[in-house]
């Protein structure tokens, strides 16, 4: 979940008991095993570290699902940067399919349900926290990376890495983003194609 600043407005707004823009849901968290949480726990710290707080634009209302949620649409680059590079990651990539997943991913927060579309809505939210939801368990993590980290702001953008034919691209990609090199790398590993990988990367 990218988690509003404590000072957002939309704190008072949203009817949820916390406001939040889902990036990834995982089906219920006792199917998930111990060591597959722990691994989305690093996950979300490296990300958190990575990712610096954000504005995002309120770019519409509408109404969504058979429940019929009012919700307030995003934009925000940094909203996608951040889902590209959680669903990339191998441990979300693992969780996400324990869960059934809509065919597309529509950014949004919701603000209640059966109360018809907002009138007035806000023009922006800030974001600054990343939450890890697991069943009752709420986890929280600041986003603390550095505004004029350009290179860090690139590496949340990974290309994923679903077969060999994508090596190539992840590897030109991987030699321009160090920081990406560590989920290349295990991408072609568990593809069993490690000849992809340039020797100067020195990635263990």
């Amino acid at each position: 979940m990218a988690v509003p600043s404590a000072g957002d407005p939309i704190n008072d707004i949203s009817q949820e008991d916390v406001a939040h823009c889902t990036l990834t849901y995982f089906g219920e968290a006792e199917a998930l095993p111990q060591p597959l949480q722990d691994d989305l726990r690093a996950a979300a710290e490296i990300a958190a570290d990575e990712c610096e707080p954000f504005i995002a634009k309120v770019s519409g209302v509408a109404l969504l699902g058979s429940d019929k949620a009012s919700v307030l649409l995003l934009e925000s680059q940094e909203l996608v940067s951040l889902w590209d590079w959680l669903c990339a990651h191998p441990a979300v990539e693992t969780a996400l399919k324990m869960g059934q997943q809509f065919p597309t991913w529509v950014p949004h927060l919701t603000i209640g349900y059966n109360i018809g579309i907002m009138e007035d809505p806000p023009e922006q939210i800030v974001f600054d926290r990343l939450g890890l939801w697991l069943g009752e368990t709420k986890e929280s993590y600041d986003l603390h990376g550095q505004p004029t980290a350009s290179v860090t702001a690139a590496a949340l953008c990974i290309p994923t890495i679903s077969c060999r034919e994508d090596l190539p691209l992840g590897v030109r990609y991987g030699n321009h983003v160090p920081d990406a090199q560590w989920y290349i790398t295990k991408r072609a590993r568990a593809l069993g194609a490690v000849e992809y990988i340039p020797s100067h990367w020195g990635v263990s």
